[in-house]
């Protein structure tokens, strides 16, 4: 159980620790594109309203603050100007390298009988944006080479990325490292308390015994009567409390539990045959209806443990001439064994169910002391059922109480 806690710890702390990076990282990544297409965006504007050249002076007035009057020669940019036919007559490379009016003419043309007056465009294998305007005499196109900017954001996700992954892997080492150490108290703590409970438990044997020998040495020398019979109710009672006691104690010292192959049909048929009688004296309308021959991953001990829980369940919190129904079947994709105890309870319409598993937890409270139950024993179903890989659940329909176990069938 320790383990369990420790490898919860440190997976719920590396999730948030990766949340937290990814937020990080993120937000860097999206506030330096954002600002990135605002600097292409600024510098089209630029471009437009200079009629295709970059200065100085215009540059400044744009970027304000931000500007530097050697940062403008880090933008490779070209224009072209076209008739209001929308024919190209002019096109202006002086500030590129990488392409020549020949190339570009035919589709600069095509991208003036395109609808919008922006957008983004590749000549070999360079990314330009471009932005339209419209003049007297016809029109002028401007396109900024992008692939700088672009490669800037790149290289912060890259570093942001593996900058991330580095913390990353260091935090869980040092995690790992540390975080014995860090749950030390709570481990100590823990195993206090597992001591106290088994030898609380030994020592409270002794004088139960005691009594129960007493109150069978008065019942011998003058006879029983309603309080000896009730010191013997009393002392049976907190026999079995403190079993169920040194039992959970037992139950999350077990790390390495036996799984095999098991015919749980078999073990649910034995049981609810032993219940038989019980159910008949008790007048409740009983019934089990078990399909042959399913094999599931478990441990034998813990599933005859289990299905006695929840048919000592069913018998004590069904309703008086009421109906238990136990069902063992396969699941609906074959994968799994489904097993149902079932029992009547009409009360049960506005219970908490969620807390039904929780330890020493009574639902009805006002008649606690007419049940023989301690609230253990639901708990411990569902530990049996974790320790197997498999599920249980409980809800409420037509007035029943419905308990479903579910294990993988082998």
């Amino acid at each position: 159980m320790i383990q369990k806690f420790r490898n919860k710890f440190l997976v719920v702390t590396v999730m948030t620790l990766t949340l937290v990076l990814l937020t990080v990282i993120g937000s860097m990544v999206v506030v330096t594109s954002w600002n990135a297409q605002k600097e292409i965006e600024t510098i089209l504007t630029v471009l437009v309203d200079n009629e295709g050249r970059l200065t100085q002076k215009a540059t400044k007035k744009e970027l304000g603050p931000k500007f530097n009057p050697e940062s403008i020669f880090q933008y490779r940019y070209f224009s072209a100007r076209a008739n209001k036919g929308k024919r190209v007559n002019a096109v202006d490379i002086r500030q590129i390298n990488s392409i020549s009016p020949e190339i570009v003419t035919p589709e600069i043309e095509k991208l003036l009988r395109r609808e919008g007056n922006s957008g983004m465009v590749v000549y070999n294998q360079v990314p330009y944006a471009y932005q339209i305007k419209k003049a007297k005499n016809g029109y002028l196109i401007v396109f900024l080479d992008v692939s700088t900017i672009r490669e800037r954001v790149r290289s912060l996700v890259r570093v942001g990325l593996w900058s991330g992954l580095v913390a990353l892997f260091l935090f869980v080492l040092l995690l790992s490292l540390f975080s014995k150490r860090a749950i030390r108290p709570i481990i100590e703590a823990y195993d206090k308390q597992k001591e106290f409970i088994t030898n609380a438990g030994h020592e409270l044997k002794t004088p139960l015994t005691i009594i129960s020998a007493n109150t069978e040495l008065q019942e011998m020398m003058n006879g029983g009567d309603e309080w000896t019979e009730s010191n013997k109710m009393q002392v049976s009672r907190l026999t079995r409390l403190i079993e169920h006691f040194i039992v959970m104690a037992r139950l999350t010292e077990q790390e390495n539990i036996s799984i095999e192959k098991i015919n749980f049909s078999e073990i649910v048929r034995k049981v609810s045959q032993s219940f038989k009688s019980v159910m008949t004296k008790e007048a409740k309308e009983y019934d089990y209806r078990v399909e042959s021959n399913l094999q599931v991953e478990g441990n034998e001990a813990m599933l005859l443990e289990l299905v006695n829980i929840l048919l000592d369940n069913a018998s004590k919190y069904c309703d008086p001439n009421g109906q238990i129904l136990v069902v063992l079947r396969k699941g609906r994709f074959g994968k799994n064994a489904v097993l149902e105890v079932a029992n009547t309870y009409i009360d049960g319409k506005n219970v908490d169910y969620s807390r039904f598993f929780d330890r020493f937890y009574r639902q009805d409270q006002s008649h606690s002391n007419q049940k023989k139950g301690f609230g253990i024993g639901l708990s411990m179903a569902q530990h049996y059922v974790e320790n197997m890989k498999g599920k249980i659940t409980v809800s409420y329909k037509n007035e029943k109480i419905i308990f479903t176990v579910y294990l993988k069938l082998k």
